[in-house]
């Protein structure tokens, strides 16, 4: 599900291009509707109804999506299962 919407969200600044952030169009997140397997979710539904109840972790959402001025700067690395907690704290 992870790949599932990052695809989407690239697909979507593509599709809206020139777009500077997806937080210029105020349906980026909750308002478009993708076909997600058998479903039709927006990014919004994927990342808090399926991605958040999948890791039961809050962290989540900074270290995969979130690159809001508030947030966390996103990783210049891949996250590693032998050192996913260490780096989920640092995030």
């Amino acid at each position: 599900m992870v790949i599932a919407y990052i695809i989407l969200v690239i697909e979507q600044v593509v599709a809206l291009f020139p777009i500077k952030s997806p937080l210029d169009n105020s349906s980026f997140f909750n308002g478009i509707a993708h076909q997600v397997g058998n479903e039709s979710l927006t990014l919004d539904q994927l990342e808090k109804g399926m991605l958040m109840m999948e890791y039961h972790d809050e962290r989540t959402h900074f270290v995969l999506v979130c690159a809001a001025k508030r947030c966390p700067p996103l990783a210049n690395y891949a996250y590693l299962t032998e050192v996913l907690e260490s780096q989920l704290q640092e995030r």
